[in-house]
């Protein structure tokens, strides 16, 4: 699998596909063959980790939304950080403007 991996980062194709191929023919199974493949690959994630800037997100400014499980309720819910008060509180909690704390 490694090998098909680096043909793929290398842009060999042709050997790509052939390895790929042989984890399939090799394996006990299709099924065997199709894990084998799904193996995550580490050296893609690192190198994209070390490799990719910091990545800006504009988000306008009311649509942002917070995942808020608030005291009392069953179920937490997504509120907009124009109704949470500014401060956090020492546990991590936030104050929701007229709801209380969630």
């Amino acid at each position: 699998v490694r090998g098909a991996l680096e043909a793929a980062r290398d842009g060999d194709w042709a050997l790509c596909t052939y390895l790929a191929a042989r984890c399939f023919k090799d394996a006990e199974s299709p099924e065997a063959g199709a894990s084998a493949l799904s193996i995550p690959d580490d050296w893609a994630r690192d190198f994209i980790w070390r490799n990719t800037g910091p990545i800006v997100v504009e988000v306008p400014l009311g649509a942002e939304r917070l995942w808020v499980q608030q005291e009392g309720a069953e179920a937490p819910e997504w509120i907009s950080t124009s109704k949470l008060d500014e401060r956090l509180l020492l546990d991590g909690r936030v104050l929701i403007h007229g709801r209380g704390v969630g």
